[in-house]
């Protein structure tokens, strides 16, 4: 998943022009300007007005649900009232521009959703997906590509995961209904630095700054934490650091984290949306313990997601496979979970993705998370066998990472694809032969021996004569040359 997440407020850009003033510059052709003015009624609602630079007609369309019951006054660029034709609302484009304004009540929207993967309240705050409040614009049947500005105040803020350009938020190649997240309202805003793409690969010593930081962008919503915020920021950059260490930076230039406060101790639920900028939620507990946090695997499994391309065609097991499978290794190489316990976890849980594999076919169900971790396990064990132990699967999702993060979209067969030819093997489409397309027959226990580990009595014992032993050293702790990399745990 490319685009920075840009908080027009940590930057200076809050605008004070009307935003019919601004929507009078022209947008390029087959594209739009969207110019959006947040109004305290006193509810929150969003005056949208939206200019496209196309002939013949301009199309509004809900992307689904109970959407369109929440637009009211739509307008054409004569300020002519217009009625919705099933569920579009048109315009026909007059010297080369066509123009359609709205009203959205926000805040109503949102108490009818109220659900983290929509839409919520809390308190000031409002976090909503694009295309909750977004009419899609439409010409001839396909989507535009969209500049976004939004007039801010320092009562009522936006942000964002889209790209930013030239004085917009930018959705170019993708539907509205597959971006992220959006936030408006009243927010804690941090900005941690984290290391830029691709700056690692040459690293040595842990530590080592590069001299252009990406950044994560942290939009705390209303609600207390026990913890200090500044303890929240720091689980935040220094699971970052965590997960570039592996990749070798991290995902991207500039990105989005929006933390929901929630009752409990934990981190119950997290989420990536990748659509137009790489943009995250992850709710967290009230009474969480800063320390505690480094225990919690939610955050780390969301921006291993961010890493990698969004795959598409009944990829889940891949996305969720790759997640479940690397979140352990990532924190035992940061110094936050002992070897043991990864293989702890491993033994305790590997045989709930099994049916996938020996019974079902890993496109067909089972379990996308244990299932698809199995076979990265397999992957990685298969592919340092095959190369001598000179490359492993962690060499192929670096590989990857540093063309395509989690903005792509790619099929299951270009992943496995790319990976074939970084390693110079078949390795991955063997696998995906026997337990992707079909099923075939895996003993658990007799892997396990030939790796050498055992769970004893709640103890993890090793075998160091074992015929996979040397791989059982390399899959969890990594090749010597890249060892030493911990993060330390931020302030308790």
């Amino acid at each position: 998943m490319a685009w920075p997440a840009i908080i027009a407020a940590s930057l200076g850009l809050l605008a004070s022009t009307d935003v019919r003033a601004q929507s009078r510059q022209d947008p390029a052709a087959n594209a739009c300007s969207v110019d959006v003015v947040p109004q305290r009624l006193p509810r929150l609602v969003l005056d949208v007005a939206i200019s496209c630079a196309i002939m013949g007609k301009l199309t509004l369309r809900p992307s689904g649900g109970r959407m369109a019951e929440f637009v009211s006054d739509m307008r054409d660029g004569e300020r002519r009232s217009v009625e919705a034709v099933a569920r579009d609302w048109t315009s026909k484009a007059t010297s080369g521009t066509a123009s359609l304004s709205y009203r959205f009540d926000l805040d109503a929207y949102l108490e009818d959703a109220n659900r983290v993967t929509t839409g919520v309240r809390r308190g000031d705050t409002r976090l909503a997906l694009l295309d909750a409040w977004l009419l899609q614009p439409l010409s001839a049947g396909l989507a535009l590509p969209l500049a976004i500005t939004v007039r801010q105040t320092g009562e009522t803020r936006f942000a964002t995961g889209l790209r930013y350009s030239a004085g917009a938020w930018r959705l170019q190649d993708v539907p509205v209904r597959f971006a992220g997240y959006t936030v408006f309202g009243g927010f804690k805003l941090d900005s941690v630095s984290v290391p830029t793409p691709g700056s690692l690969a040459s690293a040595g010593a842990a530590g080592s700054t590069p001299a252009s930081p990406a950044y994560v962008d942290v939009v705390t919503m209303d609600g207390a934490l026990a913890m200090p915020q500044a303890h929240l920021t720091d689980w935040v950059r220094q699971s970052a650091a965590a997960v570039a260490n592996y990749f070798d930076g991290y995902s991207d230039q500039r990105s989005l984290l929006v933390v929901m406060p929630t009752p409990g101790s934990g981190v119950p639920f997290g989420r990536v949306v990748p659509g137009g900028g790489i943009s995250m939620v992850v709710l967290v507990g009230q009474s969480a313990g800063a320390r505690n946090l480094y225990n919690e695997w939610v955050l780390i499994h969301e921006m291993i997601h961010t890493a990698m391309p969004f795959i598409y065609g009944r990829g889940t097991w891949l996305m969720e496979g790759a997640a479940t499978y690397l979140e352990p290794i990532i924190r035992h190489r940061a110094g936050w979970k002992s070897e043991a316990d990864v293989w702890r976890e491993w033994i305790d849980n590997m045989d709930r993705g099994l049916p996938a594999l020996a019974e079902i076919g890993l496109r067909n169900g089972g379990s996308p998370y244990w299932g698809g971790a199995l076979f990265m396990l397999l992957a990685d064990i298969e592919i340092r066998r095959a190369t001598d132990l000179r490359l492993g699967l962690e060499d192929c999702f670096r590989s990857t990472a540093q063309n395509a993060n989690g903005v792509e979209r790619w099929s299951v067969e270009e992943m496995l694809g790319s990976c074939d030819r970084l390693t110079g093997t078949t390795v991955m489409a063997d696998l995906a032969r026997r337990y992707v397309e079909g099923n075939s027959p895996l003993s658990l226990p007799s892997l396990w021996r030939d790796l050498g580990v055992e769970s004893r009595d709640g103890m993890i014992v090793y075998d160091d004569r074992a015929p996979l032993a040397a791989i059982r050293d390399l899959i969890v702790k990594g090749p010597a040359a890249r060892r030493g990399r911990s993060v330390p745990m931020g302030r308790n």
